[in-house]
């Protein structure tokens, strides 16, 4: 068989438009030649798309290229390409993942072929292992451009490319194609490229696909929502720059992921150093003498001109400080926090009525997530220069860190704003204390920040906080995933990505990585502790969450949320006592924390304290009105105290807020069971019984409220059901009793 001057030797694969065979030339060159089978008018405008895309790129482009092009008699074109004779990835892929250096290097070769398609304005839509081949000699190639088509019209060829896929169409491979592309395949752009490119490394390294599931929908709501399980779960030996460069390839937002793909060959090029430094405390003017006295701006790791801090002059400095500020700063940069603090301590003995030294000891703490003691250095710089801006917008931080919300915070960050609106902390200060309260205001404000200091690391974080309070918690992880691309080792980065990692039920053992890292750099942050129990509890590990709690309150002994976190712990193992000590430590550092006074007010409920319990409700009430966990803690306060009528209102405010609570429609149907509204008991636990159809209590409530309303089959049918399933003992036994004499009846 022959197609035009070339002899077929034999088929290599077959798809839903055409066939690959092998074949070779006159000078018996071994080459590959795709034939349409299908010639209708969309197929052949697609061809000569590919054939036309094809003629513009070289091997040397690491792209398949055409070699020649023609038409059988009977119409169906086809294009003649080079034999690739090592195989494909996903060939290599059957054997299970690969070698780091061969995943980087094939991450590097894949990034750079898609970037010269992107620079011509041409997206491919379809890589994937089965398109990447290899030559003999083992040099990567992108191939079978059949999908491919320009995204931009303004370059060589581009006017050439008509739109042939329909709006809303999925063009691309299920698994690879980007979120985007999956809900139009006409909005596929070069990140979409860098999309499938960071699911094709993913697998490499894994072993697998990023994006599993049992269906097709399954799949794509996996892909649109960016949920995976992370390589480091799976291959804990791979580098974490190499974990977040894949991260970022792989976020659902386009505009969040490298531009392109010559830019993501780059990340990866360059590896752990192509990731820029933090800014070194964009915080104090620091006063340096070398030869002689020189006031140096603060001090930033950021591109663009800087804008020194709108505040006076400082006071001249002593050589000796200066120097050992600067040094501090510079540990900083390099990620060492306790080499930092050793330099910002000794500056702080040495002098401490000096503003810049408290207000660098006092960066440095937070940084290590040591809010207690960063907020007694930033109070003692403000006291000695009111118009340092930075220590006001530190102190926010230190403040908010304790407590949820706090006008106090929100008012030293403004002052911060109102010394210097061109400095970045400030703005990002404000966020951080606005977003539980505002997360949209704090939102913009983190934006604000980040157009004056794109790779500022505090911004990146409050950005972060936007999030999570909005509980856009895929965005909140997605956002730590860049910040963490800056510098992959931040305390605060990391915990606030195992927060949100833990709120999506991504699993205990990912945020654990991320928290022990965090401690890495900041040994006696209570805040990491804290978060360390919180996955330990959800693998079940009580002791080792309890030792961890217990660990988080002796790093610092005046965090109330680490005092709630404990006493909360302590009930749950049982020690009522020394749980109640807890809280009201943590309640005696921050009345105006809702949280102890919820959890106090709850802890006297089982112990039948029930004024002190109504007393402590009432305190969380006035602090959080639209809680309903609040309301319902208040209703069952008053239900013990016999205030039937005050409780049912008080559980039904809880159901006005949250209507899914079965838990509290079976409490309203019991306390309007005692006083005698037998009707509206009935509504409550129709509704339980509707979402829990097997709620033992609720079965037997409606029972009861159905032989006083007088409907005796109703009744039986709810004893019926049941003794189904109760199993067996006293409480089976007394029930076939009833039964049997409601029967009699």
């Amino acid at each position: 068989m022959r197609i035009g001057s070339y002899e077929i030797v034999r088929e290599i694969g077959r798809g839903g438009m055409g066939v690959v065979y092998e074949a070779r030339d006159l000078a018996g060159r071994r080459l590959a030649i795709k034939v349409l089978l299908k010639p209708s008018p969309s197929h052949m405008a697609r061809f000569e798309r590919e054939r036309r895309l094809l003629g513009t790129f070289s091997e040397e482009d690491g792209i398949v290229p055409l070699v020649d092009a023609g038409s059988s008699h009977d119409g169906a074109p086809w294009v003649v390409m080079p034999y690739v004779e090592g195989g494909t990835l996903g060939d290599r892929l059957k054997n299970g993942p690969l070698d780091l250096d061969a995943v980087i290097d094939l991450g590097i070769a894949l990034g750079h072929a898609a970037g010269r398609c992107h620079a011509k304005g041409i997206v491919h839509r379809d890589l994937k292992p089965a398109n990447v081949l290899f030559t003999g000699d083992g040099r990567a190639l992108i191939a079978d451009l059949g999908l491919a088509k320009h995204f931009r019209t303004d370059l060589t060829g581009g006017a050439e490319s008509k739109a042939l896929s329909r709006t809303g169409e999925l063009r691309g491979t299920i698994g690879y194609a980007a979120p985007e592309q999956l809900a139009d395949a006409k909005d596929a752009s070069a990140a979409a490229d860098v999309f499938s490119i960071g699911a094709i490394l993913y697998e490499c390294l894994t072993g697998r696909a990023p994006f599993e599931g049992d269906t097709f929908l399954q799949v794509v709501n996996k892909v649109r929502q960016g949920k995976y399980d992370s390589v480091e779960t799976i291959r804990p030996e791979v580098p974490a720059w190499l974990v977040a460069v894949v991260d970022r390839a792989l976020l659902p937002d386009p505009e969040a992921r490298p531009a392109d793909g010559t830019q993501l060959a780059e990340l990866l090029e360059d590896g752990p150093t192509a990731l820029p430094r933090r800014r070194v405390l964009p915080f104090i003017a620091i006063g340096l003498v070398v030869m002689a006295l020189i006031a140096l701006a603060v001090v930033r790791a950021r591109t663009g001109p800087v804008t020194p801090p709108v505040v006076a002059p400082p006071p001249p400095a002593n050589d000796e400080l200066s120097q050992t500020l600067a040094r501090a700063l510079e540990r900083v940069a390099k990620g060492d926090l306790t080499g930092a603090l050793d330099l910002a301590s000794r500056a702080v003995d040495r002098n401490p009525n000096s503003a810049r030294a408290r207000a660098v000891r006092g960066r440095v703490l937070l940084e290590r997530l040591e809010y207690s003691r960063a907020r007694d250095d930033l109070t003692r710089a403000v006291e000695l220069d009111p118009k340092l801006a930075s220590a006001w917008g530190d102190r926010a931080c230190a403040i908010v860190a304790h407590v949820s919300s706090s006008s106090a915070a929100v008012a030293d960050a403004e002052r911060a704003i109102a010394l210097d609106p061109k400095d970045p902390d400030s703005w990002s200060a404000r966020a951080t204390a606005r977003a539980t309260s505002d997360p949209l205001a704090a939102r913009a404000d983190a934006r604000k920040a980040l157009t004056l200091a794109p790779r500022d690391l505090r911004a990146w974080c409050a950005l972060v906080d936007s999030y999570y309070c909005a509980h856009e918690l895929t965005e909140a992880v997605a956002t730590c995933d860049r910040a963490l691309l800056i510098d992959p080792g931040h305390p605060l980065a990391l915990v606030l990505r195992a927060t949100a990692r833990t709120a999506l039920d991504r699993g205990a053992a990912q945020a654990l990585l991320d928290v022990d890292k965090a401690l890495e750099r900041a040994p006696r942050a209570a805040f990491a502790w804290r978060l360390r129990a919180l996955a330990l509890q959800i693998k079940k590990e009580r002791t080792a969450a309890l030792a961890d709690l217990r660990t988080a309150v002796e790093c610092d002994p005046r965090d109330p949320k680490a005092w709630s976190d404990l006493g909360s712990a302590l009930d749950d193992s049982g020690e009522g006592a020394e749980a109640e000590r807890a809280i009201t430590h943590a309640l005696e550092l921050a009345p105006d924390e809702k949280r102890g006074w919820q959890m106090r007010a709850r802890m006297r409920v089982r112990k039948g304290d029930f004024e002190g319990a109504e007393k402590d409700a009432r305190e969380a009430l006035a602090r959080a009105p639209n809680d309903p966990d609040v309301h319902s803690t208040l209703g069952r306060a008053l239900f013990y105290l016999n205030r039937f009528d005050e409780a049912a209102a008080s559980i039904n405010a809880a159901l006005r807020i949250d209507p899914s609570r079965h838990d509290e429609w079976r409490k309203l149907g019991e306390t309007l069971m005692r006083v005698g509204d037998y009707r509206g008991a009935r509504k409550a636990l129709d509704q339980v019984i509707t979402m829990v159809p097997d709620d033992q209590m609720a079965r037997e409530y409606r029972a009861e409220v159905c032989i006083k309303l007088g409907d005796r089959g109703s009744a039986i049918d709810d004893l019926e059901r049941l003794l189904e399933i109760l199993p067996q003992g006293a409480r089976r036994e007394a029930i076939e009793e009833h039964l049997r004499k409601l029967r009699a009846r």
